[in-house]
């Protein structure tokens, strides 16, 4: 009998002492990539862009007809910006140039003008 108030005296007192309250989980957004702004200079077409989780980023670069003339993937392992250098040596100036950033199984596009 002891045994039993015992226990349950131990029982009541996990029921009826509040346990310390859990805060939520974070709120966790999707991966997202942000182009923030493309620069040229002497050598290279420089496209700023932003990430929300560390990855796998590549970017695929076509002419105004639609041929594709640069591939470059790079591991972003820290969120934030990151920046991609185009060589201008095979753009032609004047010519307008169509890229796709792939990242997270989405796609992205831009374009710009070569100078």
């Amino acid at each position: 009998m002891k045994k039993c108030l015992a226990l349950f005296s131990i029982l009541f007192l996990f029921i009826a002492i509040p346990s310390k309250a859990v805060p939520p989980a974070p709120q966790q957004t999707a991966p997202r990539l942000y182009i923030n702004n493309t620069t040229q200079n002497d050598k290279y077409v420089l496209i700023n862009y932003e990430i929300t989780y560390g990855g796998y980023v590549e970017i695929h670069l076509f002419d105004t007809e639609g041929q594709k003339i640069w591939i470059h993937g790079q591991v972003a392992e820290k969120i934030g910006d990151h920046t991609f250098r185009i060589p201008v040596k095979p753009l032609k100036p004047g010519s307008r140039y169509t890229y796709f950033f792939r990242y997270k199984g989405e796609e992205y596009s831009g374009s710009f003008y070569a100078a």
